[in-house]
């Protein structure tokens, strides 16, 4: 659950803001 979860855990906050900035426009 250490790097595993550290790397999920980025990858889910940089998806999230992706998808932010695409709802943004």
């Amino acid at each position: 659950t250490g790097w595993l979860g550290g790397y999920n855990f980025q990858w889910a906050w940089s998806s999230a803001m992706a998808a932010a900035r695409a709802i943004r426009g």
